[in-house]
């Protein structure tokens, strides 16, 4: 498996934001807390426990770069969203035997949100009516040539974005009821006017919110960070 270059270094990083980044092969290194196990299904699958897992090391080293020794196990809460230490907000991604993560201290930032998508392995251009908003579609279809790049990448700010978002406001929504403009200046996208109306006030007082973009040959990483 190729290195991924995520995990040995990200440009631009927000200050006071860890971030860790492995590959399975590296799992060997890593032991479940017991607590971990047992949020896992006794019949789970050899693929889903390698995930999970996965995330839970990343995780884990987030924590440790944070000053956590050791860190504390992370557990679920009921929408198997992991549950932080009381002082930290993080996030975890995984794709394609690869998982990344971020932690930060609340003192620091109020949210965060992080995602990694595998470009070859991209949804179908077809679902794009369902990803994107008339403007972001637009944004989509202005390039003949990096198509599925814009997708992929827009697809996973949306993700970072609704990580970030979650832990604050409890509610799921659609990735329509979102739209993103692209801004090439700072290479990351940003929310505008069209966002659910219910949003609570600390989501609301950091509009508007950037979500950055790190690409690579074969993989989307995307952030928010508020």
């Amino acid at each position: 498996m190729t290195s991924l270059a995520f995990q040995l270094n990200v440009p631009n990083l927000p200050k006071n934001i860890s971030f860790s980044g492995l590959s399975k092969s590296e799992l060997a290194l890593f032991k479940l807390h017991e607590k971990e196990e047992q949020l896992l299904p006794k019949q789970v699958s050899a693929v889903r426990k390698s995930q999970f897992t996965l995330g839970r090391a990343v995780a884990n080293r987030a924590l440790a770069q944070l000053g956590f020794s050791p860190p504390p196990p992370l557990l679920s809460g009921p929408n198997r969203e992991p549950l932080w230490p009381e002082n930290i907000v993080g996030s975890i991604s995984h794709s394609h035997g690869f998982a990344v993560s971020v932690a930060a201290f609340k003192s620091n930032y109020r949210a965060l949100g992080i995602d990694l998508e595998r470009i070859k392995s991209a949804r179908r251009y077809d679902i794009a009516p369902r990803i994107c908003t008339e403007h972001e579609l637009e944004w989509v279809n202005g390039s003949s040539t990096d198509r599925e790049v814009r997708l992929t990448s827009l697809f996973s700010a949306k993700e970072s974005l609704f990580k970030a978002i979650f832990p604050l406001f409890q509610q799921y929504f659609w990735y329509r009821d979102v739209t993103l403009a692209w801004d090439n200046s700072s290479n990351s996208f940003k929310t505008t006017s069209q966002l659910p109306s219910n949003l609570p006030r600390m989501v609301t007082d950091a509009l508007p919110i950037e979500v950055k973009l790190y690409l690579d040959a074969e993989y989307v990483l995307t952030m928010c960070a508020f």
